[in-house]
């Protein structure tokens, strides 16, 4: 597994791995795995995790990290076999799931697995996911035709081009959530 900061503000290199993320802080990160991706999330002791049960909780906590940090988002931590985890450090035991803030944006952190868990916090908008063009981690299709030109990112240098799209502004995030929801031997852990 490959990771590999490109830059911080500004692109040092030019990406060549499938995954790219733009962190709102500035960091530009490649990486050849979905796990490479969440580890930015989890800690980089992640890609080191073989254990389904061990990387389930650290999406967890995880999760509670992010939900701590946002104040204006109501989240709720849900895995498909156990609908939404209301103990999960964050909420106290008494505190009603249905005390939420009003007039805020509600959102749904999936921690089931590896893409369900990236795909759920591209939602809150705090980094971009870029996939490249001739990759299929995400996409599902090799004919794809691009139906949003500003979700086209193109790498330059001297020889070559790299063109990669914007997962976010090209794709409906719920429907690719369904797509990856549906069909998992094994939900807890990753494909």
């Amino acid at each position: 597994m490959k990771i590999n900061l490109l830059g911080k503000g500004e692109l040092k290199k030019i990406p060549t791995l499938p995954l790219v993320l733009i962190c709102n802080d500035g960091s530009i990160i490649e990486t050849d795995k979905v796990k490479g991706a969440v580890s930015i999330f989890t800690g980089k002791d992640y890609i080191k995790i073989n254990n389904k049960d061990e990387g389930w909780y650290q999406r967890l906590f995880a999760a509670n990290n992010l939900v701590k940090k946002e104040k204006d988002i109501n989240i709720e931590i849900f895995d498909k076999r156990k609908g939404i985890i209301d103990n999960n450090f964050v909420i106290a035991p008494k505190e009603s799931k249905y005390l939420l803030k009003s007039n805020t944006k509600s959102l749904k952190i999936r921690i089931d697995n590896d893409k369900l868990f990236l795909l759920s916090l591209l939602k809150m908008r705090t980094f971009s996911l870029l996939e490249r063009e001739d990759s299929f981690i995400f996409k599902k299709s090799k004919k794809h035709k691009l139906n949003n030109n500003e979700s086209l990112y193109v790498f330059e240098n001297k020889d070559s081009s790299i063109r990669y799209i914007d997962l976010y502004l090209e794709y409906d995030i719920d429907k690719l959530i369904d797509i990856y929801d549906i069909g998992f031997k094994d939900v807890v852990g990753n494909e």
